[in-house]
C-alpha cells in the first residue's frame, strides 16, 4: 500500500488528532522494532549459514549420530548466544584453512579424471562454489568479530 494513501486513509478514519498521532507513532515504532530485530539477526547471518552448511554435511554423510556435526552445531550455537570475540575469530580462521585444504583436495580429485568430462566440470563447479562461498562467509564472520570492541575486564 502506498504510504501517502495510508496516511490519507488514517486521517479520514481518525478525526481526532491525538488518535492520528498515536496511530502514526505505533506504526513507526513497529517499523523501528522490526528493523532493529532484523539488523540483529542479519548480524548473525554468517553463523546461521554455517549451521545450515553443517546440517547439510550431517545429512549428506548419512550417519545418524555424527559427533563432528554435533560439536560444530553446538559451537556455532554457543557463538550465537555468547558472541565471544576470540572464538568468533578462531572459528572462521579454522574454517578458512579447512576450505583451502579442501580446495587442494578438489583440484587433486579433478586431475584424476582422464578427460575434463561433464562429471569433472560438475565436481569442479559445485566444489568451487561451495568452498568459496564458505570462505566468503567465514571472512565476513572474521571481520565482524575482529572489528568488535574488546570487552574491558576489571
Amino acid at each position: 500500500m502506498n504510504p501517502h494513501l495510508l496516511i490519507i486513509t488514517i486521517v479520514n478514519n481518525n478525526k481526532n488528532t491525538n488518535e492520528l498521532i498515536l496511530t502514526l507513532f505505533n506504526n513507526l515504532s513497529l517499523k523501528i522494532f522490526i528493523m532493529t530485530n532484523l539488523k540483529k539477526h542479519l548480524k548473525q547471518l554468517p553463523e546461521y549459514i554455517l549451521i545450515a552448511y553443517t546440517i547439510f554435511y550431517w545429512l549428506s554423510a548419512g550417519i545418524i549420530v555424527n559427533p563432528i556435526a554435533i560439536v560444530l552445531i553446538g559451537i556455532l550455537t554457543l557463538q550465537i548466544i555468547f558472541q565471544n570475540r576470540i572464538t568468533g575469530i578462531l572459528i572462521p580462521t579454522i574454517i578458512i584453512f579447512v576450505c583451502f585444504y579442501m580446495l587442494l583436495a578438489l583440484i587433486s580429485e579433478v586431475k584424476e579424471f582422464p578427460t575434463f568430462s561433464s562429471d569433472a566440470q560438475q565436481l569442479l563447479f559445485i566444489g568451487l562454489l561451495f568452498f568459496i562461498l564458505t570462505m566468503i562467509i567465514s571472512v565476513v564472520m572474521l571481520v565482524k568479530y575482529a572489528s568488535m570492541e574488546k570487552r574491558k575486564t576489571r
